[in-house]
């Protein structure tokens, strides 16, 4: 009898600091279900992503590929062509049947190829002209709740505005993470059981808008949360001793952006409990798919990942959200892995980047790489616990306040070089220093060890291409200005607004609906 493959289950999620899990060791955030893959299998302590914001990152977790091989570096790529390799294609080329729910954030070519069932969450999604196209919001529009649609850009004078956290006007039943849940369950009760299923869900918070639900309001007790130690940057020490530019830059910004600076304890705490809200609202539809699987009997032969394109920083360094420098709360993300042949209960402390997942996961479905991934399978670390790479990588093309920033975290220092301000960087002794505190750039007794980092930067960097810029956003973004996703998602139009304009050039076809 032929053995049955196993199937793929990558849970996914957006801005998630790989602190704030039970498992983890978080003194508040609850996570049962993410605490209870851990206990299933493996959780990686030192996983590192390959860029700081959404779709590069994204970009390299489904390729294998550092931005430096596939080129994304913006956030507008929707209507990018890139030819990279491509997770969900590999398993659809050798027999899975593939789905992708929630955030893609990827270009589109990317995911078609990929994915047989494709249910979208976010308007980075849609087609710039009909904000419909995007499954949840659709779905919004035909409960007639599409104008109380609060993931896109906010005015001044609404709750949020200034990216503080907010109730959201919609019922827990039509939150992000209900709604991603249930299309994970319905897509696992209508698939094709004759063939195995290689399924993403990718859940598009605790991204801000930090916008839970009512009925989950009373989730944490600001009050009783616990501040991490490092608060202290900001909220006493004004980010002493750190670059000049980020200490201008917050002195600047006065709190309204990113990232969003809290005016004292009691703010951040508000801010923390909001964002933990959502982590806790992520666990639960976890939960729900696990539930599934199970009741389908596939539990047990299902390979589970947990992880996060990305950090926020979630209390430390007294901020939260992201956007200055790359802290470890930033470049570390969540890695779970759970299922067949995975130790229980294991803690794997390597360091590892998410080029890797690509190699890991086709390893372990015993499927070989397409060319040109970067990345290395951790299988053998997840058996033995040996290995990991010597250094993690993560580069960011960006507009304000830096241009182009390179960090390399190994298993000691963080280094951090900055293209625009070479002579202000920072450097962390890890061991000495875990909370980030004391930037020893500036210190004679570590030249040697910055030379060191700086030889490894440029070798890295050496050969590196752009198919997509983060300066291209802007253009890419007035180009389609007047259209309704942009309208919506970034120019804080409601959809009852944009559904009357006059020009039928310009009106989604579901206003129609």
């Amino acid at each position: 009898m032929q053995k049955k493959r196993m199937n793929v289950l990558w849970l996914m999620s957006d801005q998630h600091n790989a602190n704030c899990m039970g498992g983890g060791g978080h003194p508040d955030v609850r996570t049962p279900n993410l605490d209870a893959i851990a206990e299933r299998g493996a959780l990686f302590s030192h996983a590192y992503c390959n860029n700081p914001i959404c779709a590069p990152s994204r970009s390299s977790f489904l390729s294998g590929q550092y931005v430096k091989s596939h080129g994304i570096t913006g956030n507008f790529v929707r209507e990018v062509r890139s030819k990279a390799p491509n997770l969900g294609r590999l398993f659809r080329e050798n027999g899975y049947e593939t789905a992708l729910i929630g955030k893609a954030h990827l270009p589109y070519q990317w995911v078609v190829e990929g994915f047989d069932y494709i249910r979208f969450s976010d308007l980075s999604d849609a087609a710039p002209d009909d904000p419909a196209s995007c499954h949840y919001f659709n779905d919004l529009v035909e409960a007639d709740l599409a104008d109380l649609y609060d993931q896109g850009r906010l005015n001044p004078g609404e709750p949020g505005y200034g990216n503080r956290a907010f109730v959201s006007r919609l019922a827990e039943e039509y939150s992000l993470e209900a709604w991603t849940g249930r299309k994970a369950v319905e897509f696992l009760e209508q698939r094709d059981s004759s063939n195995p299923f290689f399924l993403k869900v990718s859940f598009q918070r605790p991204h801000d808008p930090y916008a839970p639900p009512a009925e989950r309001m009373d989730e944490y007790d600001p009050e009783a949360l616990s501040l991490p130690d490092n608060a202290c940057d900001y909220l006493e020490r004004k980010f002493a001793g750190k670059p000049k530019f980020q200490q201008e830059y917050i002195q600047q910004q006065k709190g309204m952006g990113y990232p969003f600076l809290s005016q004292n304890r009691a703010e951040l705490k508000e801010q923390m409990a909001a964002h933990f809200t959502l982590i806790t609202m992520i666990d639960d539809a976890i939960g729900t798919v696990l539930d599934a699987l199970k009741a389908q009997g596939e539990l047990e032969n299902t390979v589970i990942v947990y992880t996060a394109d990305h950090g926020d920083f979630a209390g430390e360094h007294g901020l939260m959200l992201k956007n200055l420098g790359i802290y470890e709360s930033i470049h570390r993300v969540p890695l779970l892995i759970a299922g067949p042949g995975v130790p229980a209960g294991t803690v794997r402390d390597m360091l590892v980047e998410s080029v890797d997942l690509y190699p890991t996961l086709a390893d372990l479905a015993g499927l070989s790489c397409e060319p040109d991934v970067d990345g290395v399978s951790r299988v053998g670390e997840l058996v033995s616990g040996e290995g990991g790479c010597d250094y993690a990588v993560c580069e960011w093309e960006f507009a304000e306040p830096q241009s182009s920033v390179c960090a390399i975290r190994d298993g000691r220092y963080r280094f951090v070089f900055y293209d625009e301000f070479p002579q202000d960087g920072e450097l962390y002794d890890l061991h000495a220093d875990p909370g980030e505190l004391n930037n020893l750039f500036h210190d004679p007794g570590v030249r040697d060890v910055i030379k060191m980092f700086r030889a490894r930067m440029d070798a890295f960097l050496s050969e590196r291409r752009h198919v997509y810029r983060f300066r291209d956003d802007e253009q890419a973004v007035r180009n389609v200005q007047d259209q309704a996703t942009i309208l919506i998602h970034q120019k804080g139009k409601k959809w009852s607004e944009v559904c009357k304009v006059e020009d039928p050039q310009r009106k989604p076809a579901a206003c129609s609906a």
